[in-house]
């Protein structure tokens, strides 16, 4: 049984016998007369010391023995050894080189700095290679760069920069490193470093804001959206998906925070470390259980949605050989197909009612009025992941091509082929969109607050009849010829957007600029008129 007693080398605590603790006092005494070590000499001492009782496994509660203060002096030497010139050469701890972060030479983290002390090339030649490959591998040289900079260990004391130099760690080198006067500028205090911490610190705020604001975004809009008919739809596993989605932006934000704290501060702790790698992995997990949740949940929801939709094909013998067509639907978008083969139409009914959509077909010469009216939900709830509506009802129609079309209410889409002309009709607030196909020549006569969607199909000539608060799209055209308001009420305005047109025929426009204001109406072209006709 042996008393001991507690002493602190380079601010170390350490438990040591009391015999032991005196023959560390004698050599500490020693070193200090015999190499006349200052200040500085003894704590780069007591700081080597510190690293070789760790490599005897001396820490913590573990006691400082005789036999450990015996082995420190054979790895150091005696005071007595180094004496004139003999005293970097005797007693030599042969410890070898090792890899350190050179913080005195480098200009971020000292990585290259300690890379060129290890292998004796000029740093400089390091960092030249380090820009060159940053560039060449697309920033992956700098991630590398990074993992080092948390990896590799600083050099903090003298013996630190005697071993990343490969020189023996002796009193006498130890005495000659601490007398060198360090010019080291505090690494978080360098401009790169500053520049880097701040950019760093931005971004991550910058991040850990936009993750907030889709949390909030998403939150937000699952609740205006989810209505108690969507809800009975969506199974409940892409629920927990949406939470699990919800929790892992939660984490990604706090990690940002976390890791803008870090670069502002230039700190991380190992309570930190743990904290960022906790962070991340739980959201990784939480980001999978979303991702795998979600695609489960969709697709059941998706059988859901199926098992209430309904299509149904209804033979349209009234259109077999018409060339107008009049269109009256409420609440129902309608596109006309042209196709070979006896005329039919597709309705797709998506609701939980059993009610059919209310639709009638007449013919009167060559013309034929079709009309239809959803009688499910006034209201369509939007489902995102599906592209479609609760409650909706969607009509395509497949005939002839035809001569004429007119809307009396609602929308219409015409997807023709090829055809020499094609007459366009539009009542006070409809809708007629042009969907590819060819067409050499289109009459259109737009009533007021009505709209025309011809920018998808390749049209050679148009005229055109615009009314107040009506607007028109084209895309190439050969000709146009336009007729527009020349009066309206105040702020009402008429707009025709055209992409490029070789000749604008209108009466009173003299100009070929990319935007015309008239008193009624706006026109604006991409690509200027080459000629105008007037």
């Amino acid at each position: 049984m042996k008393e001991i007693t507690r002493i602190h080398l380079a601010q170390t605590p350490f438990n040591i016998e009391l015999n032991a603790k005196k023959e560390l006092e004698k050599y500490l005494a020693a070193i200090e007369k015999t190499l006349s070590a200052d200040d500085d000499t003894l704590r780069e001492i007591e700081a080597r010391i510190v690293e070789l009782l760790d490599e005897r496994g001396v820490s913590g509660e573990k006691v400082i023995t005789t036999d450990d203060i015996e082995a420190i002096r054979e790895q150091l030497g005696a005071p007595a050894e180094f004496v004139d010139e003999q005293e970097a050469e005797v007693g030599g701890d042969e410890a070898g080189k090792r890899l350190m972060r050179d913080r005195e030479k480098g200009m971020l983290g000292g990585v290259l700095a300690g890379i060129g002390a290890y292998t004796g090339i000029d740093p400089i030649w390091l960092r030249l290679a380090a820009i060159v490959l940053a560039f060449a591998s697309f920033g992956t040289a700098i991630l590398v760069y990074v993992v080092l900079w948390v990896v590799v260990p600083p050099a903090k004391t003298a013996a630190d920069r005697l071993q990343m130099a490969g020189k023996p760690v002796t009193l006498g080198a130890l005495k000659e490193q601490s007398q060198v006067v360090v010019s080291e500028v505090s690494e978080k205090a360098k401009p790169f470093v500053v520049v880097l911490r701040i950019l760093l610190g931005l971004g991550f705020v910058f991040g850990g804001l936009g993750a907030l604001a889709l949390v909030v975004v998403a939150g937000v809009t699952a609740g205006v959206r989810m209505t108690p008919e969507l809800f009975s739809l969506v199974d409940a596993w892409l629920v927990v998906a949406f939470a699990l989605a919800v929790v892992s932006g939660l984490l990604l934000a706090i990690l940002c925070g976390l890791l803008a704290y870090a670069s502002f501060t230039w700190r991380f702790s190992r309570r930190m470390a743990v904290s960022t790698v906790t962070i991340v992995i739980a959201g990784l997990v939480a980001f999978s259980g979303f991702v795998g949740l979600g695609v489960y949940g969709g697709r059941i929801t998706q059988q859901n949605l199926a098992s209430i939709t309904r299509t149904e094909k209804v033979q349209l013998s009234e259109l077999a050989g018409a060339k107008k067509l009049v269109t009256k639907n409420e609440q129902v978008p309608v596109e006309y197909r042209v196709a070979q083969g006896q005329p039919y139409a597709e309705m797709k009914v998506v609701s939980k009612n059993v009610k059919h959509p209310q639709w009638h077909i007449s013919r009167a010469g060559d013309s034929a009025t079709f009309s239809i009216k959803n009688i499910n939900s006034p209201d369509c709830h939007d489902l995102a992941w599906h592209d479609t509506c609760l409650d909706s009802v969607s009509v395509v129609i497949y005939g002839p091509a035809l001569e004429s079309l007119e809307s009396q209410t609602g929308q219409l889409t015409y997807s023709p082929t090829s055809q020499p002309a094609l007459a366009v009709t539009t009542h006070t607030g409809t809708n007629i969109t042009l969907s590819g196909g060819v067409i050499d020549t289109l009459h259109a006569n737009l009533a007021d607050d009505s709209a025309l969607a011809a920018d998808a199909t390749a049209i050679t000539t148009s005229d055109v009849n615009v009314g107040r608060d009506s607007s028109a799209t084209f895309g190439v055209l050969s000709q146009l010829t336009l007729a527009t308001p020349n009066s309206c009420a105040a702020a009402s305005q008429a707009n025709v957007a055209i992409h490029r047109v070789t000749y604008l025929k209108k009466a009173d426009f003299l100009s070929q600029q990319s935007e015309i204001r008239e008193n009624c109406t706006t026109i604006t072209i991409d690509e200027p008129a080459y000629g105008v006709i007037n």
